[in-house]
């Protein structure tokens, strides 16, 4: 079971490196694929989980916000880093 409550304890180096291993394994998709495949991702995951997804998304949202005022360089490192590697 996941408590959502503990998103807010994540760290922003611990988000940006799942999402960089992620992207590591969707860099070579279309843009379309990817989009489709990461939302299937993330709802089977909320499904999984039991966990309503736009509780998730509202979440997530407040936390990375949080990651870039106290902590933009890594927040700043993965936006770069996506520019530059998903295919547009």
């Amino acid at each position: 079971m996941v408590d959502i409550q503990k998103l807010y304890h994540i760290t922003p180096r611990a988000m940006k490196d799942v999402a960089l291993k992620a992207c590591g394994v969707l860099q070579k998709e279309r843009p379309e694929v990817v989009v489709a495949g990461v939302a299937c991702f993330f709802l089977a995951i909320c499904k999984r989980y039991n966990l309503n997804v736009r509780s998730v998304l509202d979440t997530t949202d407040r936390v990375i916000r949080d990651a870039q005022d106290k902590n933009p360089v890594e927040m700043r490192a993965l936006h770069t880093y996506l520019r530059r590697e998903l295919n547009d």
